[in-house]
């Protein structure tokens, strides 16, 4: 006698894997469902108004929007300020404040004085101090004059002495 769950063409072992794949299916959904189900039911947590501080708010006119697009145009310009201020030493959106650098002493981050060469003028004054220390003057004038009237002139004067005659002596 045959088994009724059978059909025609198919062998028993046939018939037991698709018994596994539609209880592993079964268990997958019921998996997947209470996941879901459980994040559908939780409570609704509404996000509280959180005062803003003066460092994640822009510093801008009462007529100005507080929306993002304020928000990323202040961003851009606090780059760009950034920026001039390594470059050049002075903050263009307030000339009067120091820009910030490593402090040498503490190794921190903090005010660079200007006055000092240690980084006072941004990079362009960095790299004029380093032209400055590369030009050295001459020890003694008298010797430097005298080196520059041996080399006057387009070319220089050809003595016999210099010349190699072993070439044209037989």
């Amino acid at each position: 006698m045959k088994n009724p769950a059978l059909q025609k063409n198919q062998s028993p072992i046939q018939s037991g894997t698709k018994i596994k794949n539609q209880i592993f299916s079964f268990l997958l959904f019921s998996i997947f469902y209470f996941l879901f189900s459980a994040s559908l039911s939780a409570p609704t947590v509404f996000a509280e108004q959180v005062n803003q501080n003066s460092f994640t708010s822009p510093n801008t006119n009462p007529d100005v929007p507080n929306n993002l697009h304020t928000y990323t145009q202040n961003v851009v310009i606090e780059i760009l300020s950034a920026a001039t201020c390594q470059l050049a030493g002075i903050d263009p959106v307030n000339p009067n404040a120091q820009c910030l650098g490593v402090d040498q002493k503490t190794g921190k981050i903090g005010f660079v004085d200007p006055t000092n060469g240690a980084g006072g003028g941004g990079a362009i004054g960095i790299m004029g101090n380093m032209i400055s220390m590369l030009y050295t003057f001459p020890i003694h004038t008298g010797d430097y004059f005298h080196y520059l009237a041996q080399n006057f002139g387009i070319t220089k004067k050809l003595m016999p002495k210099e010349l190699d005659l072993k070439v044209l002596n037989p």
